[in-house]
């Protein structure tokens, strides 16, 4: 069998690919075939809260696919960012990158506005043994206003151990998740 080689890049290659990168090839989504449209839910809303990590950031959403984010009261940056809602309850998904940084980092934040809970998941390059190792990142918080101050935060949980799930986002496209 053939071995599949894929190509290494230097840190430096990394911040020179994300500087070449232009937004309108952000707005590729491999997916886009297999997914509900994106959410319009979120247009006009603003959002703010403090995660584990002490930082205390601000999301809005001017229009369908405009994030304009900020951290500790620094300045807005805006992304173009992907909204996913849940079928089942009020439960958003935004994906986007943080362009301010370099290389840039990917970002995955759950928005639960029936509990006010939000998990950010930052993706980034970097490890301690080897410079291209993507890392996840989890930070878990609750948002600022009208959601119940006290409760259970998101966390990690090994509720799925022994599960399997299928998400189907077709009639011909299946991804099984196996938890073990």
């Amino acid at each position: 069998m053939a071995r599949a080689e894929l190509p290494v890049f230097s840190h430096k290659e990394l911040i020179q690919a994300c500087l070449n990168t232009s937004l309108e090839d952000a707005t590729r989504s491999g997916l886009a075939t297999y997914r509900e449209p994106f959410s319009k839910d979120l247009v006009g809303k603003c959002f703010h809260f403090t995660l584990d990590d002490n930082i205390r950031y601000c999301l809005r959403f001017p229009s369908v696919h405009e994030l304009e984010w900020q951290e500790n009261g620094q300045e807005f940056h805006s992304e173009y960012c992907e909204c996913l809602a849940s079928s089942v309850k009020p439960v958003y998904g935004i994906h986007f990158f943080r362009r301010h940084v370099l290389p840039y980092e990917g970002a995955f934040v759950v928005l639960d506005l029936e509990t006010g809970c939000i998990t950010w998941v930052r993706m980034c390059f970097s490890s301690d043994t080897y410079e291209k190792d993507v890392v996840a990142l989890p930070h878990f918080g609750r948002m600022e206003g009208d959601w119940p101050t006290e409760g259970e935060l998101h966390h990690f949980s090994n509720e799925y151990v022994g599960t399997i799930i299928d998400w189907q986002y077709s009639p011909d496209f299946t991804i099984r998740h196996s938890y073990i």
